[in-house]
């Protein structure tokens, strides 16, 4: 998952995945979105283990970009694009 996000987010090319990061143990918040990522993607492995399902990347994907279309879709309307992007 790390190597996909990397792939995609450029500021998350040097970030390591230790075993704490993915527990969210670490005090350094430098990354908050590196952060996010990884509490979505432990949220959504937790329903898939309560559903008795196996996780699916594309799944996960879906899972991030929603929101963010949402996002997009409302920053458009308000005519705050630039902030959006910046974000």
């Amino acid at each position: 998952m790390l190597e996909w996000m990397s792939q995609k987010i450029v500021n998350l090319k040097d970030s390591e995945c230790s075993h704490f990061l993915c527990q969210g143990l670490v005090d350094n918040v430098s990354n908050v979105l590196l952060h996010h990522l990884l509490l979505i993607a432990t949220h959504y492995i937790y329903t898939c283990k309560l559903k008795n399902s196996i996780p699916k990347l594309l799944v996960y994907i879906q899972l991030l970009l929603t929101p963010m279309k949402t996002e997009k879709k409302i920053a458009i309307e308000n005519s705050t694009l630039n902030s959006f992007e910046g974000k």
